[in-house]
């Protein structure tokens, strides 16, 4: 039996979603709360499927699990919290974007 390559997310996807739902439903998030949301996204996943969500790896900080290239994008928030303009798209709500392996 072949299986069907998934194609992976980024972590700046599955943030985009995290964004989106916290301004949605008024639970602002701040960058470092970010990260760990993602981390959790990508442990959970990990465990359900025995595949990661996405391909970029995460560096042990201080202050918890950091993807380096997620903390430059969202730095400049500081501790306040991350409110962003429209989302392009939610990757959740598109088919072509799978969230679990192909069976």
């Amino acid at each position: 039996m072949q299986e069907e390559m998934v194609q992976l997310l980024s972590c700046f996807e599955i943030a985009d979603y995290f964004i989106w739902l916290a301004n949605e439903t008024g639970s602002f998030i701040s960058h470092l709360k970010l990260q760990k949301l993602v981390y959790y996204a990508q442990a959970w996943h990990l465990a359900l499927y025995n595949s990661p969500l996405f391909e970029e790896d995460f560096q042990a900080w201080v202050h918890g699990p950091v993807i380096p290239e997620l903390y430059q994008k969202y730095q400049s928030f500081n501790w306040q919290p991350i409110l962003k303009g429209e989302v392009l798209y939610i990757v959740w709500l598109d088919p072509d974007r799978l969230l679990y392996p192909a069976k």
